[in-house]
């Protein structure tokens, strides 16, 4: 359940400039975790998307994350963003080709709109949903080491048609209801169950 992705908010929140052919999404979630070595998340991240831009000819835009405590410089072919509404968030992620994201809400949102996705877990609620998704061919799963993340990346530049035949399959057996219209509708059952208790009490 997540709002719809908004384009014209992402423009107004943040001028994205394509020049390659295919453009990476990085993002290691609100940018606070810090990894089991010590290392900060957003950082192996940042390394990521730029051996992304180097090695793969992508156009990438790291979002750093709202809770980040440094600050990351756009280089050539990596844009950095320090964060945006979800609403654009999920704009830029429908654009996307690909993502390298953690394992929290972005993963699932990356499958329902269908971005053959890259993740690795960074704080440790995280590791089942990814499993979840993985074993669905739904997401490239990593260990949260540079070497893994680097070996996922370039599978998921070269083989993410195989991603998007197992998400295209997820789709079509899968409940298309909007999430919050059903919420609404459970809501409105609900009160109405309420309304007439009270009118039969």
């Amino acid at each position: 359940m997540f709002q719809q992705p908004d384009t014209n908010e992402l423009a107004r929140e943040f001028e994205l400039k394509r020049n390659k052919a295919n453009l990476l999404v990085v993002s290691a979630g609100s940018g606070s975790h810090y990894l089991d070595d010590g290392r900060l998340a957003s950082d192996l991240y940042y390394d990521l998307a730029l051996h992304g831009a180097k090695q793969h000819d992508v156009d990438v835009v790291f979002v750093s994350g709202v809770s980040c405590p440094k600050e990351y410089s756009s280089l050539e072919g990596v844009s950095v963003v320090k964060s945006l509404s979800n609403r654009a968030f999920l704009g830029l992620l429908s654009q996307a080709n690909f993502a390298l994201l953690s394992g929290g809400s972005t993963l699932l949102q990356a499958v329902e709109l269908r971005v053959p996705t890259l993740t690795s877990p960074v704080s440790k609620d995280q590791a089942a949903r990814i499993s979840a998704c993985a074993k669905k061919s739904l997401c490239i799963s990593a260990s949260s080491d540079e070497q893994s993340l680097q070996t996922g990346l370039g599978q998921l530049v070269e083989c993410s048609h195989q991603l998007i035949d197992g998400l295209s399959r997820y789709h079509e057996n899968s409940d298309q209801t909007l999430g919050m219209s059903y919420v609404l509708s459970m809501f409105t059952q609900l009160l109405s169950g309420n309304q007439e208790a009270r009118n039969n009490g």
